[in-house]
């Protein structure tokens, strides 16, 4: 006799792992942004302003709802951020947001996008010590179900 399983492969490399007793709601409540196909979840953004590695930490560390596995946007997830601005809402009015991003050789400065400038981030950089707001993205897991017959 055979049996009918369902397993559940994901797509994603990036899983959710429960970190606290959270509601799941409160992470599932948080707005949403799609970039090159994949869906994002972006956490509210900082009260205060941060140093890059103060606000790479901060990204890091942030749990809600039971998920942790949080990170820094990249520029172009930010730029993406900026333009769906009117639908994740929460950014602070003329706020300047760290991306993951650095120049290279000068590994002591990162970029930022700046919503008082229209989202530009063309040589829009800090020093790591100068400080700006962060908002921590997840990425939200897919999953393939594939059936498999197995025999008792």
């Amino acid at each position: 006799m055979k049996k009918r399983l369902i397993l559940f492969l994901a797509i994603t490399v990036n899983l959710m792992i429960i970190t606290s007793s959270c509601s799941k709601d409160d992470y599932e409540s948080l707005p949403t942004f799609t970039y090159n196909g994949s869906t994002y979840r972006v956490a509210p953004s900082t009260d205060n302003l941060l140093a890059f590695g103060e606000a790479y930490s901060y990204c890091s560390n942030y749990s809600i709802g039971g998920v942790g596995e949080w990170r820094m946007p990249t520029r172009d997830e930010m730029v993406q951020m900026y333009n769906s601005r009117k639908k994740i809402k929460g950014f602070k009015k003329g706020g300047e947001y760290w991306c993951d991003a650095g120049l290279g050789i000068y590994s002591d400065y990162y970029f930022y996008v700046s919503f008082a400038r229209g989202g530009e981030v063309d040589d829009s950089w800090y020093y790591h010590s100068d400080k700006c707001y962060v908002r921590p993205i997840h990425l939200e897991v897919q999953y393939q179900y594939d059936p498999i017959e197995v025999d008792d």
